[in-house]
């Protein structure tokens, strides 16, 4: 699996980011639907492609993400990228990016019999259906994480089968502890998220997304906290914005 990832030397809040998305996709051009995931086809028995985004709008450390997946980073790498110039129109607001980073990073996606550890921020873990069962069993954590895990294993055979992996049912997931939940608004809609750490035979990338509105950054997978001292590399941010 190929991503590339660029990250804009640009502060939004969350909730900007389907302004951003908008903003992104009328710049390149939106007869590109991989950027907006609209159907294009006035016939088409759906307006939206239902499948896994291959191009996800995030943050991280503050700072707007743009995380192109296979497909979606050979789209971000000539369709965007040539076009990422420092004056932009967000929410009918002007807005200037000064600079930006980019990173290309190939990992294989493969099963182990050795779980690998990852965290989960923002997650949505829970359809209407797992969140009345989940919501019934408030006094059994252990029943409640088991939902979490049975919802978690059924995202990552979705994610594993978007991405061409013909072991996709083999795949399982584990929600392992819930750090915390919290009840986030979302375009008129209450949502419930967790932060949750969890585990999984398939090793996942960092930076990618898990379960729904994941183009907007939700269930953004970080790696698994670790309780010890780290040292932090400092890299200075180069200037890459067309004027």
């Amino acid at each position: 699996m190929h991503t590339l990832t660029i990250t804009l030397d640009l502060q939004l809040p969350a909730w900007h980011l389907s302004k951003l998305r908008a903003a992104v996709a009328e710049r390149v051009g939106l007869e590109h639907e991989i950027f907006h995931m609209h159907n294009n086809d006035p016939d088409a028995p759906t307006d939206l492609h239902r499948q896994y985004p291959l191009i996800q709008y995030s943050l991280y450390r503050g700072y707007v993400q743009i995380t192109g997946i296979n497909a979606g980073a050979e789209a971000v790498q000539h369709l965007l990228l040539p076009k990422l110039t420092s004056n932009w129109t967000i929410n009918d607001q002007a807005v200037h990016i000064p600079g930006y980073q980019v990173r290309h990073r190939e990992v294989e996606l493969t099963l182990s019999e050795k779980t690998r550890s990852f965290r989960l921020f923002d997650w949505q873990g829970l359809n209407k259906k797992n969140y009345l069962l989940w919501d019934a069993c408030r006094e059994d954590e252990e029943a409640q994480l088991h939902i979490l895990s049975r919802a978690l294993t059924g995202q990552l055979r979705a994610f594993a089968e978007g991405m061409g992996l013909p072991f996709y049912k083999a795949v399982e997931g584990k929600v392992t502890k819930v750090h915390r939940q919290k009840r986030r608004r979302w375009h008129h809609t209450n949502l419930l998220t967790f932060e949750v750490e969890a585990k999984s035979n398939l090793k996942i990338p960092p930076g990618i997304g898990l379960g729904r509105l994941t183009a907007y950054g939700f269930g953004r997978v970080g790696k698994a906290y670790v309780q010890k001292s780290s040292k932090h590399v400092t890299v200075k941010r180069k200037s890459n914005i067309h004027q």
